[in-house]
């Protein structure tokens, strides 16, 4: 998985706030630091890609608003119900594919992989 923050481009949705211009550290802003975590999940994409394994990028999946995040990048209650059904939205078709024998649904009303 890759990682996501509350920091970098756009705007909170909850309270307004820049989110590219919050400081992430004294030296640090939340477009720099953004760009800075964006080249790490890059390597966790490629990595996955070429590994064949399933990456779930939630760094692009989870959106940038405070109501899911309680800091910078540690979840609320709804943070985390979102991350569990952003996972099982995309890991139960991958099993299931996977495991066939043990999906009990038809294997044909999954989302086809990326």
């Amino acid at each position: 998985m890759t990682q996501p923050v509350l920091y970098g481009p756009g705007v909170d949705a909850l309270t307004g706030i820049n989110l590219a211009a919050l400081r992430v550290t004294p030296d640090l802003n939340g477009a720099l630091g953004w760009e800075v975590l964006e080249l790490y999940n890059d390597v966790v994409r490629q990595r996955g890609k070429a590994a064949g394994v399933l990456v779930i990028d939630l760094a692009r999946e989870m959106p940038k608003n405070s109501a899911y995040y309680y800091d910078l990048m540690h979840y609320t209650n709804a943070g985390a119900a979102l991350v569990a059904d952003i996972v099982a939205a995309q890991l139960t078709p991958f099993l299931a594919r996977k495991f066939p024998a043990y999906y009990k649904g038809p294997i044909s009303s999954l989302i086809p992989a990326p």
